[in-house]
């Protein structure tokens, strides 16, 4: 029997997930897209092959055995998205993890619940990635990095080696991490940017070296964040 797995998004992220459920059942695996969860769409609406069934406040009518995944991955507004998907209380053991089969996950790496692994994007050796991750197509965790929940690591992006990455730290399009930093929770590295120091909790960096151009408001943190 195959795990049904649901989908938080649109026609962005959603659409993606969909189709790389898509290609995890037409390669054999026992995991298939039942539909799209949003907000704003009409349901019957088609995201990514997948029908919208509900917005999210409709996944408890969903049957038990249905799972979910939440691809809501955004710069700057990532303490306001956890807040929404911790809000809805789905039950831990629902959350399903996605990889793509065309993503690279090394044989003793760790991917938490909930998370996304794109295609062409790379989980290095001995890595540790938490729930509610989001790695992009051709987004790169080197080796030995721990990501905590709520990561997202862009296209293109890469995180070098020994990194530590804080909960909701972004990492944008084409961004680079060197060997053995650390990224603050709720940081946000700007596309392009080479990181090359440390980066503290809730900074907004740009540039190459990146410096600090901006913060997030800790106080917008979610308050039920474990």
């Amino acid at each position: 029997m195959k795990r049904e797995v649901v989908v938080f998004g649109g026609p962005g992220s959603g659409a993606m997930v969909a189709q790389s459920l898509r290609r995890l059942t037409a390669a054999g695996e026992a995991i298939e897209a039942a539909g799209v969860l949003n907000d704003q769409l009409p349901i019957g609406t088609t995201v990514g092959g997948a029908t919208v069934v509900g917005t999210f406040n409709a996944w408890d009518e969903l049957p038990a055995h249905v799972g979910f995944i939440a691809p809501l991955h955004k710069a700057k507004v990532m303490q306001a998205r956890i807040a929404r998907i911790l809000s809805l209380a789905i039950p831990p053991q629902r959350w399903v993890s996605v990889n793509d089969p065309n993503a690279l996950v090394a044989d003793d790496a760790e991917i938490g619940a909930g998370s996304y692994l794109a295609p062409f994007g790379l989980v290095d050796a001995g890595a540790r990635v938490g729930r509610h991750a989001g790695i992009w197509p051709a987004g790169q965790i080197g080796h030995d990095c721990v990501a905590e929940d709520f990561v997202f690591v862009g296209r293109g992006a890469i995180v070098c080696g020994r990194c530590r990455l804080g909960t909701g730290a972004y990492v944008a399009a084409g961004a680079v991490v060197s060997d053995g930093l650390a990224l603050g929770r709720f940081s946000v590295i700007g596309a392009g940017a080479v990181v090359v120091r440390d980066v503290p909790d809730h900074a907004i960096v740009a540039g190459c070296p990146a410096r600090i151009i901006g913060r997030l408001d800790p106080r917008d943190d979610p308050a039920a964040l474990p």
